[in-house]
């Protein structure tokens, strides 16, 4: 089976912003898992409605931002993978995620596609 490149678009970005406010309410708890899990299918619903999106954050490129940013050498699968290697638990690797993504979108020109 293929793996697709995940765009997380400009809508998607938006909502994240509330859940990371309140993960509760959306995801039952603060899970990068979860998150994960909600990123992964809002992108496929945005697919089926729109298409395949033109614009959006490419997950692989903020991947390779932390795999830079980290030192990582190794290949991972994804962006959660590597977030997951270096926070402690579930719950630090989703606020590591928003961290992490909101220094990308601050130090990327052009990160949305």
């Amino acid at each position: 089976m293929k793996s697709r490149t995940i765009l997380i678009s400009e809508n998607c970005l938006n909502f994240l912003s509330t859940i990371k406010d309140s993960p509760e309410t959306y995801l039952g708890e603060a899970s990068l898992n979860a998150l994960r899990h909600f990123i992964t299918g809002y992108s496929a619903r945005e697919e089926l409605l729109y298409g395949d999106l033109a614009a959006g954050i490419n997950l692989c490129k903020f991947q390779s931002y932390i795999e830079s940013l980290h030192n990582f050498s190794e290949e991972s699968k994804n962006c959660f993978t590597l977030i997951e290697k270096i926070a402690k638990c579930d719950k630090e690797a989703f606020h590591l995620f928003f961290k992490l993504l909101d220094d990308f979108l601050a130090n990327q020109k052009g990160a949305i596609q």
